[in-house]
């Protein structure tokens, strides 16, 4: 599988969107597929949100933003 189009956005103060699509290895959208999005810093590592893909293998995760000084890790 291959992840392609992943963005993140900021969209309020307190609130981000993570986008992006699954895609087979010969570029084929991946259904229901469950998408995990991480939180990871200095002294922690925790699922922030769990979402799924659409038919055409997109997905929109929309949640707190994660702490200030932590990445975001998308699996």
């Amino acid at each position: 599988t291959k992840l392609v189009d992943l963005a993140a956005q900021s969209i309020s103060s307190t609130k981000m969107r993570v986008v992006g699509r699954v895609l087979t290895i010969d570029n084929r959208p991946i259904a229901g597929l469950a998408v995990s999005i991480y939180s990871v810093g200095v002294a922690h590592f925790s699922r922030w949100s769990t979402v799924y893909t659409a038919s055409d293998g997109r997905f929109t995760s929309t949640t707190n933003k994660v702490p200030v000084g932590s990445q975001i890790q998308v699996e």
